[in-house]
C-alpha cells in the first residue's frame, strides 16, 4: 500500500465488511501482496508459516476443524464478531472451525497456524483441511451431520432418498416464500425467495391431513439450522425462522428435532 493507515482507519476500514465474501471481492480489485509461506509437516500435524508486511490487510479461510494461532511477534488488528481485536507481541489463540476473519498488519507480524491433516499424504492439503468461504464450510458440516443424525436414529440414506422420491403426496404450495433448487447440501433444496423474519412462521410442512409440502418434502438437513419444524396443535406441521433469513439463502432444519417429532406422533 502507498499509505499505511492509522489504527483508527484501519479498524473502521475491517468494520465496513460483516460479510466477508464482501471483503475478498473488495480486496481482490487492489495490488495483491505476496506473503511467502513456510510449511512443516509431522506426525499429521501441518504447520503453516507467514510474515504478514506491514500495512497489509488480509483474509483467511475456513478450516474444517479447530487449529492453533501463534503470532511469534508484531502488532496486527483482527476482526471478530465481537468487534476488532488488537494484538501485539507473542500470543498465542485458538482457531476455531469455520470461523473466518480479516486483519491490517500495523508492523510486521510473523503467524503460525498448526493444524491436525491425517497422514493420507501432503498433497493439495490446504484444500483437503480448509474452505475458501464460510459457507462452503457450512455445507461440509452439514453433509458430515447429516450421516451422523440418520446414523444415530438407525435410519439409512437410501430410506431417506426413497421418501423424498415419494412425491405421491406432496401438495405443492403457492403464494409462499420459498423456491426449490438445487443444493450444495443434497438434491434439490428449499431456499428463501425473499427476506424471511426470524420467528416468522411461514408455511406448513405437512398439512393436517398428512400430506406433505415442499417444506416437508425438500427441506435439507443442518447442524445450525436456520429453521425448525413444529406441531401447532391443529395435527399439521408448520415451518418457522428461528432468525432473519436473506434472500437466497437455503432454508434447514435439524433432522433429529423432525425424528422425534415421529416418535411422539
Amino acid at each position: 500500500m502507498d499509505k499505511q493507515l492509522t489504527i483508527a482507519e484501519a479498524t473502521r476500514a475491517l468494520t465496513l465488511f460483516p460479510d466477508l465474501d464482501g471483503f475478498d471481492q473488495r480486496m481482490a480489485a487492489c495490488e495483491q501482496v505476496a506473503i511467502p509461506l513456510q510449511e512443516s509437516f509431522v506426525s499429521g500435524m501441518y504447520m503453516r508459516q507467514i510474515t504478514i508486511p506491514a500495512g497489509t490487510f488480509l483474509t483467511g479461510r475456513a478450516y474444517k476443524h479447530d487449529y492453533i494461532d501463534i503470532m511469534t511477534g508484531g502488532h496486527i488488528l483482527v476482526a471478530t464478531p465481537d468487534g476488532v481485536i488488537e494484538r501485539k507481541g507473542a500470543n498465542t489463540m485458538d482457531g476455531k472451525a469455520g470461523r473466518r476473519r480479516m486483519g491490517y498488519a500495523v508492523e510486521d507480524t510473523p503467524w503460525i497456524t498448526v493444524h491436525q491433516y491425517g497422514l493420507e499424504g501432503r498433497d493439495n492439503v490446504l484444500d483437503r483441511i480448509s474452505f475458501l468461504t464460510r459457507g462452503d464450510w457450512e455445507v461440509w458440516r452439514d453433509q458430515v451431520d447429516y450421516f451422523v443424525a440418520l446414523h444415530e436414529n438407525g435410519i439409512t440414506p437410501e430410506q431417506v432418498a426413497e421418501e423424498t422420491a415419494n412425491g405421491g403426496d406432496v401438495v405443492w404450495l403457492s403464494s409462499v416464500p420459498v423456491i426449490s433448487a438445487p443444493s450444495k447440501r443434497e438434491g434439490v433444496g428449499l431456499f428463501a425467495a425473499c427476506d424471511i423474519i426470524g420467528g416468522h412462521a411461514f408455511m406448513p410442512a405437512r398439512l393436517a391431513d398428512g400430506r406433505r409440502t415442499q417444506a416437508g418434502r425438500y427441506t435439507n438437513h443442518g447442524a445450525d439450522p436456520n429453521c425448525r419444524f413444529y406441531e401447532p396443535g391443529d395435527g399439521g406441521v408448520m415451518m418457522q425462522a428461528l432468525r432473519t433469513i436473506r434472500a437466497g439463502e437455503e432454508l434447514t432444519v435439524n433432522y433429529r428435532n423432525v425424528m422425534r417429532m415421529r416418535e411422539v406422533a
